[in-house]
């Protein structure tokens, strides 16, 4: 009886001739199936938050787009690089591609916060010459290739959840758990600021240290912060558009096929980013009436004056800093 070993020899030599036979007689020998280009990411929100599913939604779309050619590998979230960090992961090539939050990366490229106030949605984009200046700052000032928005539906990014209602676009004499978003937001509503850690928001309701929070439109419930508040104020403001990057040095060692085909992908993922964004707010929102949430809606001479306000605050904060390419910025993202 032949041993394994001899089997195996017999086996490697097998094919060792039967490939020289086809070079030989000039046939084609079948090509080796190409291997997938995976690029490794995070995302900047705990994984089984819904301001994750555009991390998964990008995962979905580029690999059915490409027919499994580009993988993206999903390592986790904050548990792996924390949220402020990632962008530092992803210049330094410890990931690949990324959903990057605006206010954890506009230290670096400040022209960012455009894409909180703009109204404009990733076609839009493309088509007033934003997208084409943020690629170009952030590979001038990040070296990082700018290939997508991950925001959906521009102008629902945030709105304020109160212990107490309100008639006006007016916080006065409320206690107002902010981020570095709402912060001046809040001020100029007339409420006082108050920065704790979104963790502590549950607690600091519970005991009164805040009146109210300004958060994202979705995923207040997966906390539980629904439970210690009872109204919305439905005047939802700013835009996600939550950019997706690529690490320079990873875009310049891709293929030309695999860039293009990345390029291609990109308004795709958009458009299926707001699909999913425009259905996530309505069941959001008839979630939390179900839970027993009450909804405020401003006449439209408030609505207008908090949209006013809201808009003037942030680019108000913006051109101070810079006065001169601020202004058209302004102009190139309010197109």
């Amino acid at each position: 009886m032949k041993t394994l070993q001899s089997l195996t020899n017999i086996s490697r030599r097998g094919v060792i001739a039967s490939v020289a036979a086809l070079l030989l007689t000039g046939a084609a020998v079948p090509a080796m199936a190409q291997e997938a280009v995976v690029l490794k990411t995070v995302t900047p929100f705990e994984p089984q938050s819904p301001l994750s599913k555009p991390v998964q939604i990008l995962k979905e779309v580029v690999e059915r787009e490409s027919g499994g050619k580009i993988q993206v590998n999903i390592l986790g979230g904050p548990e792996v690089i924390p949220s402020q960090q990632q962008f530092d992961g992803l210049k330094n090539g410890i990931i690949d591609i990324m959903m990057a939050a605006v206010p954890y990366y506009a230290g670096t490229v400040p022209e960012t916060f455009a894409l909180l106030y703009t109204t404009q949605n990733g076609a839009e984009m493309r088509a007033s010459g934003l997208f084409e200046f943020m690629h170009g700052v952030h590979r001038q000032k990040a070296n990082v290739e700018y290939i997508a928005n991950g925001g959906g539906q521009p102008g629902t990014a945030f709105r304020f959840y109160l212990k107490e209602p309100v008639e006006k676009a007016d916080l006065s004499g409320m206690k107002i758990r902010v981020s570095q978003t709402t912060a001046d937001v809040t001020a100029a509503l007339g409420g006082t600021p108050v920065s704790i850690p979104f963790a502590d928001t549950y607690a600091a309701l519970e005991r009164g240290v805040v009146d109210g929070f300004g958060a994202t439109y979705t995923g207040i419930m997966h906390p539980g912060l629904h439970e210690v508040t009872k109204y919305v104020l439905d005047e939802p403001f700013y835009s996600l558009n939550a950019p997706i990057l690529v690490n320079g040095a990873k875009w310049d060692g891709l293929s030309d096929e695999v860039r293009a085909e990345l390029e291609r992908i990109g308004p795709i993922y958009e458009a299926a980013v707001e699909e999913f964004n425009a259905a996530s707010l309505a069941a959001e929102d008839a979630a939390l009436k179900e839970a027993g949430m009450e909804f405020i809606t401003l006449s439209p001479e408030e609505s207008a004056k908090f949209q006013e306000l809201v808009q003037r605050v942030g680019w108000e904060a913006y051109l101070a800093k810079d006065p001169e390419g601020g202004a058209a910025l302004k102009d190139l993202a309010s197109k």
